[in-house]
């Protein structure tokens, strides 16, 4: 089998495991209960933010939004919003990371189990930043609208961090990819099963 054959294989293998696993997610019911899981883990995780500060996140029903979260800041007498799709955050790059692993050749099922835990792991870190750093922005929108704010450097972090990484929500889609390359891809053993593959091809010419 040519170095070819093999990527396109895999990629067709691949787009099938995440189609079905998106087909399974739609008419098994999966989205209303891991969009309610979704909420339940972030009031969980953040709803006391401070004792002056609070976080609540609960159910939209809007075009591609599902989650609502809500901050509030008693101190200084403010509250601000955002809206988000848990489907499109956490869910999606979780489909798009077990089709990678389970759809990748030469590596043994042991393997996969670890990686499919680690990358689960990690897509959890990953989106848990991600509320975390908003949160934290629509806080300091909120402090910005206090009569003599002054910008420190955390402020401006912030704004940087915003503009450059959570606007960008392309990026939600690379982090699967990044850590499928992390934990499940050896390219030394490819390179050698490619050899392999090369060399059995090339010896079943010579004997014809």
């Amino acid at each position: 089998m040519s170095r070819r054959r093999s990527i396109m294989k895999f990629a067709i293998s691949c787009l099938l495991v995440y189609s079905a696993i998106l087909l399974a997610g739609h008419y098994l019911g999966l989205h209303d209960s891991f969009t309610s899981k979704f909420r339940q883990i972030g009031n969980a995780s953040f709803g006391q933010w401070s004792n002056a500060k609070s976080v609540r996140f609960s159910a939209i029903k809007q075009a591609g939004l599902d989650t609502k979260v809500s901050i509030v800041n008693r101190q200084i007498a403010k509250k601000h919003s955002f809206q988000t799709s848990s489907w499109y955050l956490a869910f999606l790059p979780l489909a798009m990371l077990l089709s990678l692993i389970l759809a990748q050749p030469y590596l043994s099922y042991a393997r996969k189990i670890i990686a499919l835990g680690l990358g689960s792991l990690l897509i959890y870190v990953a989106v848990h930043a991600y509320l975390s750093i908003k949160i934290h922005y629509l806080f300091y929108e909120c402090d910005r609208a206090v009569a003599g704010f002054e910008p420190s450097v955390g402020s401006r972090c912030m704004d940087f961090l915003n503009a450059a990484i959570m606007d960008n929500t392309g990026l939600v889609l690379v982090v699967p990819v990044l850590i499928w390359l992390l934990l499940a891809v050896d390219l030394r053993q490819i390179n050698h099963a490619f050899q392999n593959t090369k060399h059995s091809s090339l010896g079943v010419g010579e004997q014809s």
